[in-house]
């Protein structure tokens, strides 16, 4: 009875570049709408009067927690998602509906447990994020009116060997990073039903290409943000504010922050790939590899050792040896996907 639906849903039989192109641009511009939000944001607040540099700073500090409430988002949504589509393309459509329930409901009730928990413990929680006297009042502010309505954390506590105005200069350097890779996040968003549903229909060239255009257009799109930030390092700095040396030092973070980006677009994809597949713990050591198993680290050890320049050094030594693990553990399951999936 299942047969005919499967053998008819376009998941598995339309053109892989026209599925991922359908699926990947409502996730690429709800994730862009995301991020325009915040930069927005700071570039409004970093030229207000009265505002500026330590404006940046309180939006700053509050990001770690922001990016917690969308971590809840990406955690239930990406999972139920993966595993609503394997179930689909294995034909067992009454538990891919049990899938969606459950990830709606456990959605709604973390969300809501964050949501009070940061609001009760607001201070406690900004003050451990590296907010000063100075700007804990930015941050307050903002963030009261952002939990109400709705892994930079260590970075944040890491730069508070250069300062609120190290905190100022990456809040701009993270607000062009989201921007930049919001592309990518979205194509991945796209990408992770077209494999995961053939994946679970054994259709595994099919999986193959979806992972390789998806690993290409990522990489292309950051790419284009990356020249951008070799070009006009300045002039994207300046957007969010002129003073002199906030100009010049998130000119510089900008520079050496991004060095190694162009990597990160492989490594979204190949490391969201064996999520899909139903691999969730390959997944999760290579999704944590970047900013939990390298980046946190080499800010904390770089920091001591040479300040406000190892910080920035911090991230592409993370993103060179995440790019290692990430590429070596995507090529082994490319090759041996007929291997893998009796497992799942």
């Amino acid at each position: 009875m299942n047969t005919p639906t499967l053998a008819q849903n376009p998941l598995g039989i339309e053109p892989i570049p026209r599925l991922l192109w359908r699926f990947s641009l409502p996730a690429i511009v709800g994730m862009m709408v995301n991020a325009l939000y915040n930069v927005v944001d700071r570039i409004y607040i970093g030229n207000a009067p009265g505002l500026g540099a330590n404006g940046i700073a309180g939006i700053t500090i509050s990001f770690p927690i922001m990016i917690i409430l969308l971590a809840v988002g990406v955690l239930y949504g990406i999972g139920g998602a993966t595993l609503f589509s394997i179930r689909l393309g294995q034909g067992r459509e009454e538990d891919a509906a049990v899938v969606l329930q459950n990830a709606v409901i456990l959605l709604l009730s973390t969300g809501a447990v964050i949501i009070v928990a940061g609001l009760l413990f607001l201070e406690p929680l900004l003050s451990a994020f590296g907010a000063s006297e100075q700007i804990m009042p930015y941050a307050k502010s903002y963030l009261s009116v952002i939990l109400i309505g709705s892994v930079f954390a260590v970075t944040s506590m890491g730069m508070k060997h250069g300062g609120d105005l190290g905190i100022s200069a990456m809040g701009i350097v993270n607000s062009l990073q989201t921007l930049l890779l919001m592309p990518v996040i979205g194509i991945n968003q796209g990408v992770q039903p077209l494999i995961s549903f053939n994946f679970g229909a054994k259709k595994f060239d099919r999986v193959r290409e979806a992972a390789r255009l998806g690993i290409i257009f990522s990489t292309a799109v950051v790419l284009v943000g990356y020249t951008a930030t070799r070009l006009w390092p300045q002039a994207m700095v300046g957007l969010f504010n002129r003073e002199p040396n906030l100009l010049e030092l998130g000119t510089y973070a900008l520079k050496r922050w991004f060095l190694l980006t162009p990597l990160v677009g492989m490594q979204v994809i190949a490391g969201s790939f064996f999520q899909a597949i139903g691999r969730s713990k390959t997944s999760l050591l290579l999704i944590l590899s970047r900013q939990g198993l390298f980046l946190i680290p080499a800010i904390l050890i770089f920091a001591n050792l040479f300040g406000l320049q190892g910080i920035l050094w911090a991230a592409p030594v993370s993103d060179g040896l995440s790019f290692l693990i990430t590429s070596s553990f995507f090529l082994w399951g490319y090759k041996n996907l007929e291997h893998i999936a009796p497992k799942i």
